[in-house]
C-alpha cells in the first residue's frame, strides 16, 4: 500500500470496551492494491495501533492497517460495511480492492472499511516463506520441525495473539475509533468464522451480515475440508461423464484419476521440462502427486479453473504430461505466498481447528481414500504439534443465535464450504436467508445478480423478499476438451 504525501493527523488515544488502550492515527489518502498487485484503487487509510496482548498493556504494540472507501451519500448512514478475508492469513484490504465495485456498489449510503486482520496483509503481518516451501522434501516431518522453528524464531510476534478471540476485539476497537454507532459486516470463507465470533460478542452493535461460504463455528477445517473437496472432484467427473461432449473427448477420468495415483506409486517425482509461466524460458521442475493433488484442490475453487480439472487428468495419465501440473504449481504456490500470511495462518488452525479436529487412524485411513489422500491432515498435524496454541474463548465453537438480518450465500460447486454448512447455521438466523449460486465455487459476491441482490439486502434488512429467480441465469463453465478449450 502507498500513502500520498499528507500531513500526519494528530493521534487520539481511545479505550475499547476489553480495556486495552489503543490509539488510532487519522486518515490519509492512499493506492491500495488487490492481489498480486494487478488492481490498485484510491482510498483513505489509517493506522489503529493496539496492545499485542489486549490484557497486558505492557506488552508490544503492533500496527494494523485500515482502508475505508467513504461513502458519496449525502447523508451517510450511522453504520459501515465492513469487509472480512478468509484464508485463514488473506488480506481484506486487498479483498476490497480485488471487488471494489461489488463492494462499492454495497456501501452506496454507507463508508465501506477493510482492516487487515493481526498477522495478515500490513497488519504485522506473520509471513514465513520457509514454510511455503515447494519441494518434495517439504512434506518430511523432519522439514516441518525446522521450517516451524525457523518462522517462529524470525517472527517478530507473540503467535498466540494472533486469533479469532482477539481480532473481533481489534474490530470493536475499530468500531469505536471510528464512531459508528454499529457496522454491516461481509465475511468470506474463514471470515464468516470471524463475522459470527463478532456478532456473538457483540450482538447490539451489528446491523447486518453477509456469510458467503460459511464456516459453521463448530466445524474444524481440517477432515472436511479433505472430504468435501473429494465430494467436489466426484461431482464434477460426473458432470462430466453425463455429457456427451466431456466424455467423448476425454474418456472415463476417473478411472484416468486413479491411473495418476498408480502411477505415483511407483514414483515419487516426475522431472518435467516446460515453458517456465512467468518468465517464458524452459525449465525443469520436479512434479509429486502431491503436486498434482493441490493444484486439482485449488482448480476447482472456481467454475472457469474447474472446468479444465478433466483435461488436466487425462493429459496426466494418458499422456504422462505433467507440464501443465508444474506451471499452476508455480503460479499457485507464488500466489499463495504474496497472499497468505502462513504464519498466521498457523496461529488460528492450530487454535481453533486442528485439537478439535479427532483425527484418529480410522479417519486417516478414509482419508487416504481420497484423491488428497491423508497428506493435508498429516502435514496439519505436524506444524501443530510445534506451533503455539493461542487465545481461544470458551464459546468460539458454540453456534451463533441471532435475529440480526443476515443472508447467507454458498456456491453449488464449493470445494471446501459447500451449501450443507451454509444450510446447517440457518436454524439458528431467525431473519436469515441462504441463497446458492447455481454452479459456481468458493465466494459468490461478485457471480451474476448476487452484488444487486446483497445491495438491496443491505439498504432494505428484508432478506426474505429479494427476488432469487435472476440466480437461474448461473451455470457451470463449459468443460474444456483440449487446449483450445470447450467444445463448439
Amino acid at each position: 500500500m502507498h500513502f500520498a504525501p499528507a500531513a500526519l493527523a494528530l493521534l487520539a488515544a481511545l479505550s475499547c470496551t476489553s480495556g486495552h488502550a489503543v490509539t488510532f492515527g487519522g486518515f490519509q489518502h492512499c493506492v491500495i492494491e488487490g492481489s498480486g498487485g494487478a488492481v490498485r484503487r484510491y482510498a483513505d487509510c489509517a493506522t489503529l495501533t493496539t496492545s499485542e496482548n489486549p490484557k497486558d498493556p505492557k506488552s508490544q504494540t503492533i500496527d494494523l492497517t485500515v482502508a475505508r472507501a467513504k461513502a458519496p451519500a449525502a447523508q451517510q448512514a450511522a453504520d459501515a460495511l465492513i469487509v472480512i478475508n478468509g484464508g485463514p492469513g488473506g488480506s481484506s484490504i486487498e479483498l476490497l480492492a480485488d471487488y471494489w465495485p461489488v463492494f462499492a456498489a454495497l456501501g452506496t449510503e454507507r463508508d465501506v472499511l477493510a482492516m487487515d486482520q493481526r498477522g495478515t496483509g500490513r497488519s504485522n503481518r506473520l509471513a514465513c516463506p520457509q514454510l511455503m516451501a515447494d519441494s518434495p522434501e517439504a512434506a518430511d516431518e523432519a522439514f516441518i520441525d525446522k521450517a516451524v522453528d525457523d518462522c517462529l524464531t524470525s517472527l517478530n510476534a507473540d503467535t498466540r495473539y494472533y486469533t479469532t478471540s482477539v481480532a473481533v476485539q481489534d474490530l470493536e476497537a475499530l468500531r469505536i475509533a471510528l464512531g459508528y454507532d454499529r457496522l454491516t459486516i461481509y465475511g468470506v470463507s474463514y471470515g464468516t468464522r470471524v463475522a459470527q465470533h463478532y456478532l456473538r460478542k457483540y450482538p447490539d452493535r451489528v446491523r447486518a451480515i453477509i456469510l458467503d461460504g460459511v464456516v459453521p463455528p463448530d466445524e474444524p477445517l481440517v477432515a472436511p475440508v479433505i472430504q468435501h473437496s473429494d465430494n467436489a472432484l466426484n461431482t464434477l467427473i460426473d458432470r462430466c461423464a453425463a455429457q456427451e461432449a466431456c466424455a467423448g473427448a476425454l474418456g472415463d477420468v476417473r478411472a484416468q484419476l486413479a491411473g495418476v495415483r498408480a502411477f505415483f506409486d511407483t514414483t515419487d517425482r516426475v522431472s518435467v521440462r516446460f515453458i517456465h509461466p512467468v518468465t517464458a524460458v524452459p525449465a525443469d521442475y520436479d512434479v509429486t502427486y502431491e503436486h498434482f493433488a493441490s493444484i486439482v484442490r485449488f482448480l476447482l475453487y472456481a467454475p472457469e479453473s474447474a472446468a479444465t480439472v478433466p483435461l488436466l487428468i487425462r493429459r496426466a495419465a494418458q499422456e504422462h504430461d505433467f507440464a501443465p501440473v508444474a506451471a499452476q504449481a508455480i503460479l499457485t504456490l507464488q500466489r499463495l505466498g504474496d497472499s497468505l500470511a502462513s504464519g498466521m495462518h498457523n496461529s488460528v488452525m492450530c487454535t481453533e481447528d486442528q485439537p478439535f479436529a479427532d483425527i484418529d487412524e480410522a479417519t486417516l485411513e478414509s482419508l487416504d481414500r481420497t484423491y488428497l489422500t491423508a497428506a493435508l491432515a498429516e502435514g496439519i498435524n505436524a506444524y501443530c504439534k510445534r506451533w503455539p496454541s493461542g487465545v481461544l474463548d470458551d464459546d468460539l465453537r458454540t453456534p451463533v443465535k441471532s435475529e440480526v438480518p443476515t443472508l447467507v450465500l454458498s456456491g453449488e460447486f464449493d470445494p471446501i464450504t459447500p451449501p450443507a454448512w451454509g444450510e446447517k447455521i440457518m436454524p439458528g438466523f431467525s431473519n436469515g436467508r441462504h441463497l446458492i449460486a447455481p454452479g459456481q465455487g468458493h465466494g459468490v459476491i461478485g457471480r451474476g445478480c448476487i452484488p444487486k441482490l446483497a445491495a438491496q439486502f443491505v439498504t432494505d434488512l428484508e432478506p426474505q423478499a429479494l427476488d432469487s429467480a435472476c440466480l437461474e441465469t448461473l451455470a457451470p463453465f463449459p468443460f474444456f476438451v483440449d487446449v483450445l478449450g470447450p467444445a463448439p
